[in-house]
């Protein structure tokens, strides 16, 4: 049986391989830059939830409506979307995705309508399908080997630096244009933000990441690339395999915390009284910012002791009970307490949502399947019914919906933990059997030599 010194042992030995030049450094930013605006885009109402529902007057759910239907899109396109991926050049899929998702977002800059936003995400989640799989698995491909958690340390690195550019940019232009002329204009500036700022990353970083040479399979095998048996097939042992649904599961429990730790922004506002803009700062630091530290660290971490996994793991562990204390606090506690504790969930929750794709490593995903087992993720996302689910929570308690909100948070917690550490576990005894099959047969030979 394997230990987890099986697991650092391997951490060790590729832990000095990764160089960080500058055409990588460039790489991740550029990536980041463009993943920061995707997720700005289609998941506004984290940052901008006041100013999107002063502008498209609608309520708590059909706010949350929006963001359930990039969940929608993903349960019927994901799947198809990722087998695509895997059988042709990710990084070109990566570049073109991109634009498209941008002309989706000129669309609702022109006209900010809440009749254009539910065309706009719901086409844009489509395209976002093929954005999803083919970035995470370009960040995977290119990697040095051993280096798999600081190569996505590094991309969440350049994700928080476009995100705090392209977030605090777009509150200064909403500010800006809202006073000046109207709350949908200043909507509107912050949209137009995010297209250049996109259109930027797609030329750039889809030059620079064509120049590397890929260190893992872009594509599935050639003889299953345009075989539609062969295709059904690779899905058939892809769902079949519980590395799959351990990381689906893994990712779901990571990323539904982060919907929920969003929901301190109208929290503020709503329940603290604090202004539009003291929370909407505090959302870009938390959910961006505190990510230049937490995802290095955690990606040099996971690779030191050879499992991203059980960094998170322990993470997601105090996390939880890190949401206890917060829902035990009485009513005098003072704000800084609050914002403390916000940013100490954010910093751990960063560095999670940085590396969730890594622990396919722990998970034991072949690297030519990952876009399909990524597109499996967007099947089963919080995003089909968590925003609703909790907007209409709010619409029908006020802010006692806020109690429901943390208690769902917390089991989310609870059963990320123990996904987790089942995946850990398989590794160790799949891995720790393969060694044992090893050494007899090294013994065998020996032994017939002499």
């Amino acid at each position: 049986m394997a230990s987890g010194a099986s697991l650092k042992k391997q951490g060790d030995a590729g832990g000095g391989s990764f160089s960080l030049d500058a055409r990588h450094v460039a790489t991740y930013l550029l990536l980041g830059l463009g993943f920061a605006v995707v997720m700005g885009f289609m998941y506004m109402q984290y940052v901008y939830y006041d100013a999107m529902m002063a502008t498209l007057g609608v309520s708590n759910a059909q706010l949350g409506f929006l963001v359930s239907l990039v969940g929608i899109t993903g349960v019927i396109t994901s799947i198809p979307c990722g087998v695509f991926v895997d059988r042709v050049d990710c990084r070109k899929s990566l570049t073109f995705s991109l634009i498209g998702m941008m002309a989706f977002c000129a669309l609702f800059a022109i006209v900010p309508t809440y009749q254009i936003a539910i065309v706009t995400w719901a086409c844009a989640g489509i395209v976002m399908s093929f954005w999803y799989s083919a970035i995470y698995k370009t960040v995977r491909v290119i990697a040095p080997p051993n280096a798999i958690g600081k190569s996505f340390g590094m991309f969440g690195v350049g994700v928080a630096l476009g995100s705090i550019v392209v977030n605090v940019a777009g509150l200064s232009f909403y500010d800006w244009f809202a006073n000046a002329y109207s709350l949908s204009a200043g909507l509107s500036a912050i949209l137009w933000a995010f297209f250049v700022a996109g259109m930027i990353s797609a030329i750039g970083g889809g030059l620079l990441v064509m120049s590397f040479e890929p260190q893992q399979p872009v594509r599935a095998p050639k003889a299953e690339q345009h075989q539609l048996r062969a295709i059904f097939s690779n899905l058939g042992r892809a769902v079949r395999d519980p590395g799959t649904w351990l990381y689906v599961g893994g990712c779901f429990c990571i990323y539904s915390f982060q919907v929920s730790l969003s929901y301190f922004t109208p929290y503020f506002t709503a329940v603290l009284g604090t202004t539009v803009a003291f929370s909407g700062i505090v959302a870009v630091f938390r959910q961006y910012g505190l990510r230049i530290i937490s995802a290095p660290l955690g990606g040099w971490i996971g690779d030191k002791i050879g499992s991203t996994a059980r960094v998170i793991r322990i993470s997601l562990a105090i996390l939880a009970c890190t949401v206890v204390v917060i829902m035990l606090l009485p009513e005098s506690t003072p704000l800084w307490v609050l914002v403390a504790l916000v940013f100490f969930l954010g910093l751990l929750g960063t560095m999670n949502i940085s590396l969730q794709a890594s622990i396919s490593e722990d998970a034991m995903v072949p690297p030519h399947n990952m876009a399909l087992v990524i597109g499996l993720t967007s099947v089963f996302n919080a995003d089909l019914f968590q925003a609703t689910m909790f907007g209409s929570w709010l619409d029908a308690f006020g802010n006692g919906g806020y109690t429901f909100i943390w208690l769902y948070t917390l089991g989310i917690l609870i059963a990320g933990v123990v996904v987790l550490s089942v995946m850990v576990r398989r590794r160790e005894r799949i891995e720790g059997r393969a060694h044992a099959v090893g050494s007899a047969a090294s013994a065998t030979g020996e032994g017939g030599i002499a």
